[in-house]
């Protein structure tokens, strides 16, 4: 049944501009032309509230709306109530927001229509959902008459559709600092879930040491939507507003909330934390060796923090020592890098994820393990990161936490298995640091170098020798890596962006300049398009031009590139060109490009792609085994052109009656035409 929000209610709400755009389903330069456009007529817009920065009584707004019959919402007196604030003379503001919010808890967990009780029944009520008056008994009882606020409540619950939406809702306005986006909490909450064994239907204990303002476990009820009666432990309680205000929150949306301290909470409760809102790196990481310091044997914790403290390259050196220190427990089994944008308020921040459980008994230090995963490439919206990848993340997390053979025996998808003394020496990004994944828990059983060379031998044929490379076996150590977008940043390489050259200017011209585009980074084989070079100059003289070596590349509609080795070349945006400065040593344009066209179609942030940089040793001499497989390729090449263009003379010819074949066709004189 649909509540009506009686006048007496709205009489004591005042709204904003803003928040009256929102009730009445409009632009907010509507609202401003409202009160321009009906100045001075006969249904002027409200004035403001007389003392006030421009907030309006809800009731008269509501009035002037339906007798005007503007706005788009035919529930606008409920929504203004939704989205304003009640003021009661003689109560304090924070006070009454603290007595809503408590009102709305005690609503959550009853049910009752709370305009319909006094306020005996009410405080009885209370004190029911809240004996020992953790968060909601005092806020009440200090309310006095609370006939009001009671109606006002009950008109909330009803324009969010229910209480708990309607608390969120308020709390939404002002968070105490910027929350993760719901993708963040739908992994948290489905890692938390899966390492607990939970299952539809049933119960489950999650404990969070820096619960903050209790966005993450409330959300995780919001996320899943299916837990039954779930048991929250918390640190010790306290009695401060923030305090009282987070076990509303939890309270409204079902949480059994528990105190406890680190030593008191059980081994059977998940631990999950926020630690976003730590002021620094190294704070991050101290509040992340705690909670690994209070981990009982077999419990598990999932911890959400800033890539930079948690993967990126540590911003500072005591930063450095206490990650290392944490790594060299054997607690941390996962780290996972996510996308950017999913902290709304800091769309570039990246954020990460550790799993922590109990170290394997018995391993040496330099066999100690984990797993580094990364799914910043993939394509996320701040509501999920798609059902598949969490999935696949969440086999990946669970094999790695039941131990080295389940490892063994698991294929990852994003997991890579490194051992810990590798992030140790590296002291960098752990995902370069990271080796590449194992499939199946075992290493190819073939040697690279052998297959290398088998196929160098099989480049020989009759008509050709085999090319002259060199194959040797390895070390064994994988070079490192670099990120792109830090090369750039550091001057090392530069990022120029395409013309904006329309279509029509292609032409077969042979001596023009060459033209790039997506179609060329597609197939680098696709006919050779041009653009005149006077008409060029003439109609687009501030066109950029590639030098030799430039790798030309694209991120749209996938990662797609090419290496211009002649230079004088238009490339076409939204393709770019990555140019390389003569210092960077071990930076080859061929591997870059193979590297780019080897990413998935969802790696659109090309600052965030690794680079491997070669040893020095090397590079000149794959540079030079890459030009022989190019040369061979493009002889191949012409060679299949001329067996295409056969195959269509003879097909045509013979058909048409213009060609005969000889029964001795591979004699030497069987190409000369037959009289």
């Amino acid at each position: 049944m649909t509540t009506t929000a009686a006048p007496d209610v709205l009489a004591h709400v005042v709204v904003r501009l803003s928040q009256i755009a929102i009730a009445a389903q409009v632009q907010r330069p509507v609202v401003t032309t409202w009160r321009r456009r009906f100045a001075g007529t006969a249904t002027p817009f409200p004035d403001p509230v007389p003392g006030t920065d421009l907030e309006f009584r809800a009731s008269d707004v509501a009035d002037w709306l339906e007798t005007t019959a503007h706005g788009n919402n035919p529930d606008v007196r409920r929504d203004l109530a939704l989205h304003g604030q009640l003021t009661i003379d003689g109560v304090a503001d924070e006070a009454l927001a603290a007595a809503v919010e408590a009102l709305l808890a005690v609503k959550a967990r009853t049910g009752e229509t709370l305009a319909a009780l006094t306020r005996l029944e009410l405080l009885d009520l209370a004190d029911d959902v809240d004996p020992d008056d953790a968060c909601c008994f005092s806020e009440i009882e200090a309310l006095g008459s609370a006939g009001v606020a009671a109606a006002f409540v009950d008109i909330l619950a009803d324009a969010a559709f229910d209480a708990p939406t309607a608390l969120e809702t308020i709390l939404g306005r002002s968070p105490a600092a910027a929350p993760p986006a719901d993708a963040v909490v739908d992994v948290v909450a489905r890692l938390a879930l899966a390492l607990a064994g939970w299952e539809p239907g049933s119960s489950v204990e999650l404990a969070d040491p820096h619960p903050r303002d209790g966005h993450l476990l409330a959300r995780v009820q919001h996320v899943v939507g299916d837990l039954e009666e779930p048991r929250a432990w918390l640190g010790p309680a306290l009695d401060s507003i923030a305090e009282r205000r987070l076990r509303r929150r939890l309270l409204a949306q079902g949480w059994r909330l528990a105190a406890a301290d680190d030593d008191a909470t059980p081994a059977q409760a998940i631990i999950v934390t926020d630690l976003t809102g730590a002021g620094s790196d190294e704070e991050i990481l101290r509040r992340a060796d705690d909670v690994a310091l209070s981990l009982h044997p077999g419990q598990r914790a999932v911890l959400v923090a800033r890539a930079s403290a948690f993967v990126d390259a540590p911003s500072s050196r005591h930063a450095e020592l206490r990650r290392a220190d944490l790594l060299r427990t054997d607690r941390i089994r996962t780290v996972i890098r996510l996308s950017a944008g999913l902290v709304p308020s800091r769309a570039r921040e990246h954020l990460a994820i550790w799993v922590l459980a109990d170290p394997e008994d018995g391993t040496p230090p330099a066999e100690r393990w984990t797993t580094v995963a990364d799914v910043s490439h993939v394509e996320a919206t701040p509501a999920t990161l798609g059902s598949a990848v969490v999935g696949d993340l969440l086999t990946d997390v669970l094999a790695a936490v039941a131990g080295r053979d389940a490892v063994h025996r698991h294929t990852f998808r994003f997991a890579q298995f490194v051992q810990t003394r590798f992030l140790l020496a590296q002291s960098g990004d752990l995902v370069l640091a990271a080796r590449p994944p194992v499939r199946g828990g075992t290493r190819a059983s073939t040697d690279p170098a052998a297959v290398a060379a088998q196929l160098v031998r099989e480049t020989a044929s009759p008509e050709e020798k085999q090319l002259a490379v060199g194959i040797g076996s390895g070390v064994g150590e994988a070079s490192s890596r670099a990120r792109l977008g830090s090369l750039v940043s550091s001057g090392l390489a530069r990022v120029v962006p395409g013309n904006r050259v329309p279509d029509d200017v292609a032409s077969s011209d042979a001596d023009g300049y060459r033209l790039i585009g997506a179609a060329e980074l597609a197939d680098d084989a696709a006919p050779r398009r041009a653009v005149d070079r006077l008409a060029l100059e003439r109609d687009h003289p501030g066109v950029r031009l590639t030098e030799p070596g430039d790798v030309v590349f694209t991120t749209s509609p996938r990662p797609m590139a090419l290496v211009d080795y002649e230079g004088l070349s238009v490339v076409c945006a939204p393709s770019r060109v990555l140019r390389l400065s003569g210092e960077t040593a071990g930076l080859l344009p061929e591997v870059i490009a193979g590297v780019i066209r080897a990413l998935p179609a969802g790696a659109k942030r090309w600052r965030m792609w690794d680079v491997p940089l070669v040893p020095a040793d090397q590079a000149a001499p794959l540079t030079a085994a890459l030009a022989a497989v190019r040369t061979r390729r493009e002889t191949t090449r012409a060679r299949l052109a001329t067996l295409d263009a056969l195959e269509a003379a003879l097909l045509t010819g013979v058909s048409d009656g213009a060609v005969m074949l000889t029964p001795d066709e591979a004699a030497d004189d069987a190409v000369s035409p037959v009289p």
